[in-house]
C-alpha cells in the first residue's frame, strides 16, 4: 500500500495518471458510449534467468522507433469494452478507485 494515497502499488505497470481521466469522464461522459481499455504486453520483456529456475526477469520495453521498424519478436493485446454506464466520472475519488482498479487487473 502506498501511505500516501491508500492504494495499492503496481509492479508491472505505470501508475495511472487519474486527473485528467477523471477531468475527461466528467465533461465527455454523455459523448460516449463506452470507454476502451487496451493493454499491450511485449515477448521481449519478459526473460528467463539463467539460474535454472523457473524464474523471469522483466527488461525494458521497446520504443517507438523499435515497434515501428518491427525490432519486436511478438505482442499481445488485450482490449475490453466497458459501458460508459459502469463508468463513474461525478466524483474524483471514484474514477481514481475505478481507474486503479482497472491497473491492478493489468498488474496481475
Amino acid at each position: 500500500m502506498n501511505c500516501f494515497t491508500g492504494l495499492r502499488v503496481l509492479n508491472n505497470t505505470l501508475t495511472p495518471r487519474t486527473r485528467g481521466v477523471y477531468l475527461a469522464l466528467r465533461e465527455l461522459h454523455q459523448y460516449f458510449d463506452a470507454v476502451y481499455d487496451v493493454t499491450i504486453a511485449y515477448d521481449s520483456t519478459r526473460q528467463q534467468t539463467n539460474d535454472g529456475t523457473q524464474q523471469y526477469q522483466r527488461s525494458k520495453a521497446p520504443g517507438m522507433v523499435e515497434f515501428i521498424y518491427s525490432y519486436t519478436p511478438g505482442m499481445h493485446m488485450n482490449i475490453r469494452r466497458i459501458d460508459m454506464s459502469s463508468v463513474p466520472h461525478t466524483d474524483e475519488e471514484e474514477v481514481t478507485r475505478w481507474l486503479h482498479a482497472l491497473f491492478q487487473r493489468k498488474d496481475r
